[in-house]
């Protein structure tokens, strides 16, 4: 159970990060940037919550669900982002692991209530996603790659893919090895 302070904090965010989704999914302002969906986590968390008011609430489920069709819609063919800030600037296509990070927790607290549609539209862009970054990702103990292992674990949990634990319980061992 989170601190009371904690809880209120939460439920008191929900009502403005709904209000800035668009008809399209995306949230926040414009330029939209792949990291404005990072709330997908705060609104799973609160549907999630038994004491949330926004406990097991079908509007939050439903704007889940469109905030990961955005960043479906968003995806490369090999399921990278544009890395592009609010300034406009773009640093180019990268499986940006704030975003994956957070949509594979969002998805692990929310995926049993999906449809099965929603469901296998989530499965396989997070699988595209993951499957890039269990590839190519793992190279150096670096401070990305440390936050990619800990995504990929929650995506390996809601995609039930053994191997994907596997690969990021290794690579947190690298990371402990490798610190002072």
């Amino acid at each position: 159970k989170p601190e009371p302070e904690l809880l209120s904090s939460l439920d008191s965010a929900i009502p403005e990060i709904l209000a800035s989704q668009k008809e399209n999914g995306q949230f926040g302002t414009d330029p939209w940037i792949s990291t404005d969906q990072n709330v997908l986590l705060t609104l799973a968390a609160g549907w999630s919550i038994e004491d949330s008011r926004y406990f097991g609430d079908d509007a939050v489920l439903a704007s889940i669900i469109q905030g990961g069709q955005a960043l479906v819609d968003a995806q490369d063919e090999v399921g990278m982002f544009t890395f592009r800030k609010k300034d406009h600037s773009t640093w180019g296509q990268i499986y940006m692991p704030w975003v994956y990070s957070r949509w594979a927790r969002a998805y692990w607290l929310t995926r049993e209530a999906f449809g099965s549609d929603d469901r296998k539209v989530w499965d396989e862009a997070l699988t595209l996603g993951f499957q890039g970054i269990s590839d190519t990702c793992f190279d150096r103990v670096h401070n990305i790659p440390t936050h990619d292992a800990m995504g990929i674990y929650f995506a390996a949990l809601a995609l039930d893919r053994e191997d994907w634990k596997e690969q990021a319980v290794a690579f947190s061992h690298q990371v402990v090895d490798a610190q002072s």
